[in-house]
């Protein structure tokens, strides 16, 4: 229950950059036709301003969200059922969340999402690692879960293989080396990615209806599969190896693409259903506008709650933008509103809201064996979201206050 807990709630500050930025890319990929329309023609710098935006909200978070969890585990499963606590390793998790924060800002602004988290996290791994081992702001006390044994034969052989360090990040340092070489224009390669796409033009004879899948540029496609099959060869997989791998990694991504296929054709019904005989307004606009007449002015706090609605309804962060991004930019056109605030908004609730998704609560209960305590999870997961969406909503009044967003 423990384990569930933190990783639902830590399962937060990272999102709108998991897999190479997937959800903050595919929030602007899918209002890219709109953007003109508000004087944007290069949709690269928006992804940047996107992606500046949506983490400086999510970093102010993690400096309360880590110590948060780890107070709330100390609450419900320490010997003292007391989160106090958590004080002691108060000043470590600021340090954490500072040294995340102070790598990933910069890179979400200069080079946009698909490196901020790879980055920021592999940096702090070693800063923390480093840290702890120099006892750096450690507590003079090791909290323990009751019961707990301390292992005293700590030279107990072990049975697994063992591989170099090195060994075990390549894939990694693959990845990430792949995103730097394709993303920086110093290198002349990012014209490149841009080649050989997919296109389909006036989808059903709707006038506009264009779709273009670039995929050498696709950050969660070509980079990790080129590496996977590097790394077969690498780590001498065998032939049934590599088919348990491969039947893996079906089983997990065969859900969540039907589910991409479909967010995808539902919002071209939304945004093109106005191609009808009777001159009704698209979906799309008839929604926001119903959004707009029912929020008004305060609909700017009624944003990252829809997104967190369509994290809960459909288990991802990416698909929530997908369905609600464009609703969210055309409420903003009505009502006046920064679009790209709105945007970042909206990406910042669908990350918070996995916290609450109950996809991510039922997966996380099958996995460590506690079916039947959802509910529990989510009554406690309420929480931490709530205070999440308060600081996303004051960092970005800050923010517009101070002309750094809008």
């Amino acid at each position: 229950m423990a384990a569930a807990l933190a990783c639902l709630m830590f399962n937060s500050t990272p999102v709108p950059f998991g897999a190479a930025g997937t959800p903050t890319n595919s929030a602007a990929e899918i209002i890219k036709d709109v953007l003109p329309s508000i004087g944007v023609t290069d949709l690269s710098l928006f992804k940047q301003d996107l992606s500046f935006l949506s983490t400086i909200g999510m970093c102010v978070g993690s400096l309360v969200i880590i110590w948060l969890v780890i107070g709330v585990v100390c609450m419900k499963f320490g010997k003292n059922k007391s989160f106090s606590d958590v004080f002691p390793v108060v000043p470590f998790c600021l340090f954490t969340s500072i040294v995340f924060s102070c790598v990933s800002i910069p890179v979400a602004k200069v080079m946009g999402a698909e490196l901020t988290s790879l980055v920021a996290a592999a940096v702090t791994i070693f800063a923390t690692i480093g840290a702890a081992k120099a006892g750096f702001l450690m507590p003079k006390e090791i909290w323990r879960f009751p019961g707990t044994e301390i292992k005293k034969d700590a030279k107990k052989q072990d049975t697994q293989h063992s591989m170099s360090l090195l060994k075990a990040w390549t894939p990694y340092l693959l990845v990430t080396l792949w995103l730097i070489v394709t993303r920086v224009p110093q290198f002349g390669i990012k014209p490149l990615m841009g080649s050989f796409p997919i296109t389909m033009t006036n989808i059903m004879g709707v006038e506009g209806a264009s779709f273009t899948l670039k995929w050498l540029n696709n950050p969660g496609l070509f980079p990790f599969i080129l590496v996977v099959f590097i790394g077969f060869a690498m780590y001498g997989l065998s032939g049934s190896q590599i088919n348990n791998v491969l039947y893996k990694s079906y089983k997990q991504l065969v859900g969540a693409t039907i589910a991409l296929l479909f967010g995808f054709a539902m919002v071209y019904l939304f945004r093109y259903s106005n191609a009808n005989v009777c001159g009704y307004d698209s979906m799309l606009v008839a929604m926001a506008k119903g959004m707009a007449d029912l929020a008004g002015a305060n609909y700017f706090y009624i944003a990252p709650v829809i997104g967190s609605v369509g994290a809960f309804m459909f288990g991802s962060n990416t698909v929530s933008n997908i369905m609600f991004a464009p609703l969210q930019f055309a409420t903003a056109d009505i009502l006046s509103i920064p679009h790209i605030v709105i945007v970042a908004l909206q990406n910042q609730g669908g990350a918070i809201g996995n916290m609450v998704c109950i996809n991510n609560i039922v997966a996380v209960c099958a996995t460590t064996g506690i079916v039947g305590a959802e509910g529990k999870i989510l009554k406690t997961t309420v929480g931490p979201w709530f205070v999440y969406y308060l600081i996303v909503i004051g960092v970005m009044v800050l923010l517009m206050n101070l002309g750094i967003a809008g």
